[in-house]
């Protein structure tokens, strides 16, 4: 995901913004970067979520991955626009760490 974010960034210069939150018991990661952005009716195709077609196929497997990784692990993946590109979102569950863990 950090690497589609300058990979497929037309701008002079590339930029890309990490972010985390934290909220009860999951954590969010943001991407934030400064590229052409996804068109929204790409969005589930960019993941994989849409069903390949000659007029809509993707060029890699990366996110695809993510996302079945994501929903593995009881978390999840998605886009949105943001400021100046795309937004990537990833939410993941936290854990509490026992003592006996630290």
């Amino acid at each position: 995901m950090f690497t589609n974010a300058v990979e497929h960034n037309d701008s002079s210069v590339p930029r890309a913004n990490f972010h985390l939150e934290t909220e009860g018991s999951h954590a969010t990661v943001e991407v934030e970067d400064n590229g052409p952005g996804v068109p929204e009716d790409e969005h589930d195709l960019i993941f994989g979520r849409e069903e390949v077609s000659p007029l809509h196929h993707g060029q890699g497997l990366d996110l695809f991955f993510v996302d079945h990784l994501m929903e593995k692990y009881g978390g999840n993946v998605w886009v949105e626009d943001g400021d100046d590109g795309a937004l990537f979102k990833l939410r993941f569950r936290t854990v509490e760490l026992s003592d006996e863990s630290r």
